[in-house]
């Protein structure tokens, strides 16, 4: 995947965003937390640089975030920082609830909010 990274324009910042999610969802699941956390956040990066020379939002981004929020929820969640976790849940849920109230990845997110305020003995 790293290749692949390598082999994509710097201008094709769609692509980037996706490439990096999934290699930092892999540094999670090999619990390589240090790691998955400098690659989102070079997402994060990337994607704020997106939002500054476009004055759109499309929907394929926005898509593409939700699973990046709810990625990066999930490292922190892993993490047990409860408060992050939660931040970037609720990052991956908004923007799921501006797009479909039917979105096919809330129910995973309530999920983990659940999970996460339970964890932290806190309840909605």
């Amino acid at each position: 995947m790293n290749r692949e990274l390598e082999k994509t324009s710097s201008d094709n910042i769609y692509e980037r965003i996706r490439l990096l999610n999934s290699i930092g969802a892999i540094h999670m699941r090999e619990l390589n937390y240090d790691l998955a956390k400098k690659v989102f956040d070079n997402v994060i990066s990337l994607y704020n640089q997106y939002q500054e020379i476009t004055s759109t939002k499309e929907k394929m981004f926005d898509d593409l975030m939700i699973t990046v929020f709810f990625n990066i929820g999930r490292l922190y969640h892993h993490q047990k920082d409860w408060t992050t976790a939660l931040e970037n849940y609720e990052k991956s849920l908004n923007l799921a609830l501006k797009q479909d109230q039917q979105h096919p990845q809330l129910a995973e997110i309530y999920n983990c909010l659940e999970l996460t305020y339970a964890y932290r003995n806190d309840w909605l």
